[in-house]
């Protein structure tokens, strides 16, 4: 069983700042951006923008590229991409992800990796077609 906090829930856009502003017209305010050029994508971390309410973050992403990770999700209008937990330890917690669900059918979409923002990140496609990232912090 994986017990690790969530980091954040991405959300695939055709255009970041397009979806930003409709974010903020839910109270949410931009944390922070990033461009991935390994990833092929552009992102922005939003977060409410009132502190009492208890916090959390989507990443909104837009391909860097016409053709790019999100382009079957945009084009199945799949808005919710992934799933980002915090890992203090992704080789234990990517392998535990592997191990688990009753018999196996998770996958490794990609294996452990740098990425711009985190240290290090990778992808586990769970067999209910969810798609889980781990992110080691710098």
């Amino acid at each position: 069983m994986l017990r690790l906090p969530i980091h954040h829930i991405g959300i695939a856009s055709a255009d970041i700042h397009k979806e930003l502003s409709i974010f903020k017209s839910l109270g949410f305010i931009k944390e922070d951006e990033f461009i991935d050029k390994m990833q092929g994508v552009k992102g922005i971390f939003v977060i409410p923008s009132d502190r009492s309410l208890p916090q959390y973050r989507f990443e909104l992403l837009e391909n860097l590229h016409e053709e790019g990770p999100l382009t079957n999700y945009l084009k199945n209008k799949t808005k919710m991409y992934h799933i980002a937990y915090k890992s203090e330890d992704i080789q234990k917690d990517m392998q535990s992800l592997l191990d688990s669900g009753g018999g196996g059918g998770n996958m490794l979409i990609t294996p452990i990796t740098s990425a711009s923002y985190f240290k290090k990140i990778c992808f586990v496609m769970l067999k209910n077609r969810l798609l889980v990232e781990l992110v080691e912090e710098k």
